[in-house]
């Protein structure tokens, strides 16, 4: 889920990257919005409303090479600042 605007940046010191201790801290902190930081992945559901399109259009794009992304198993994952660079780039060949 993406947040119309940050409210609270939290850093979370290097080496407590256990994921299961990241999420029982947020949950016993009671936050229930996180924001994606830049080199985050998303899922095709998640690009899909970062973009505003629609799911399948994401999978189309995904498939033919139109948008920057792979797969982990069979499913499509996007780095986030991949593609907030490829929209960079998209809006300069608009020009």
């Amino acid at each position: 889920m993406f947040l119309p605007e940050v409210r609270e940046v939290r850093k979370i010191p290097a080496g407590s990257f256990d994921f299961l201790i990241v999420i029982e801290t947020l949950r016993k902190e009671k936050v229930k919005e996180v924001a994606l930081m830049p080199d985050q992945m998303m899922t095709v559901e998640e690009l899909a409303e970062y973009l505003k399109m629609k799911t399948v259009t994401i999978y189309k794009h995904a498939q033919s090479g139109r948008i920057p992304a792979f797969k982990v198993g069979s499913k499509w994952r996007f780095k986030k600042d991949t593609i907030d660079k490829w929209i960079e780039k998209q809006e300069e060949n608009t020009k």
